[in-house]
């Protein structure tokens, strides 16, 4: 093969292989990586909620961060089991809504759990939601606010404080449905809040090195910096007003009168079980 041919072939195929990384404009096309796609997904508002945390889940998986993997896969398939929730998850003092019926007439009654008397069972007052994310967004979207219904035996409780007066109640009427109101707008700061977790995240990721989340890139194992974001990020998901130290001798103290406990890098299991429980330690 002559000369002249090998560099006309190899300038063929040098053609070939930029008119693939090139716009018909002329320019240059950029493909994102995962991690840029985790970017614009979350902070874009036309992008599903679930669609946006697969984006985030690939980047999870690629550095083996297992914690924020199995966060991101609790949300898309739900709190299953005795799973602990976040505490955006657990509806706390939700409203009560009552309908009492007479003689074919119904008025309705809406009351919150502070007006309620003690010997109703208020163990119900805490509402946690297991649902898949995608079911969430669905509730939060509807035409009016969901409700739970509470048990027929805590409606008979209810009446009986009520013949006795220690209940609100409607003269003459009885109390036939109870149910525990669950406001949209609650639903959708839930979902707002895990939106904007996982932005910061995805963000946080992207200030200790762009490469995060492409293939060959760094892991938390190559780099300890990823694993401590995953960390504090996840760790104020489960214990309100939370301060975290992240390091070999670090410790977690959780509001006031909380305790401190020692936590090792990386060590998510332990550092949420202290958060969660709190279980015992020097007092703070």
């Amino acid at each position: 093969m002559s000369d002249v041919r090998r560099r006309s072939e190899s300038k063929g195929v040098a053609r070939r292989v930029l008119s693939a990384s090139v716009l018909p404009c002329g320019r240059l096309s950029v493909v994102p990586t995962a991690l840029e796609r985790a970017i614009d997904s979350l902070s874009d508002p036309h992008v599903a909620l679930p669609d946006a945390l697969r984006t985030l889940l690939v980047v999870s998986r690629r550095i083996g961060a297992e914690e924020l993997t199995s966060w991101i896969n609790a949300e898309l398939d739900g709190y299953r089991g005795k799973v602990s929730l976040p505490t955006y998850r657990e509806g706390i003092d939700l409203p009560v809504k009552l309908q009492f019926d007479s003689m074919g007439m119904s008025r309705s009654l809406t009351v919150h759990w502070a007006e309620l008397p003690d010997e109703l069972d208020l163990r119900l007052k805490k509402v946690p939601f297991r649902h898949p994310v995608a079911e969430l967004v669905e509730l939060s979207d509807g035409g009016q606010d969901p409700c739970i219904q509470l048990p027929v035996g805590w409606v008979s409780q209810y009446r009986e404080l009520a013949a006795n007066g220690k209940a609100p109640y409607y003269e003459y009427m009885t109390l036939d449905h109870a149910a525990i109101q669950i406001p949209r707008t609650y639903l959708k700061g839930a979902l707002d809040r895990i939106k904007t977790t996982a932005l910061d995240i995805a963000l946080s990721l992207e200030d200790i090195s762009p490469a995060v989340g492409t293939s060959g890139g760094p892991t938390v194992t190559d780099d300890p910096r990823l694993a401590q974001q995953v960390t504090i990020n996840l760790t104020q998901l489960y214990a309100d007003n939370a301060t975290v130290a992240v390091g070999d001798h670090a410790t977690v103290s959780n509001g006031l009168g909380a305790v401190s406990v020692t936590v090792g890098l990386g060590d998510m299991v332990g550092l949420l079980k202290e958060a969660v429980t709190g279980s015992s330690g020097s007092r703070v």
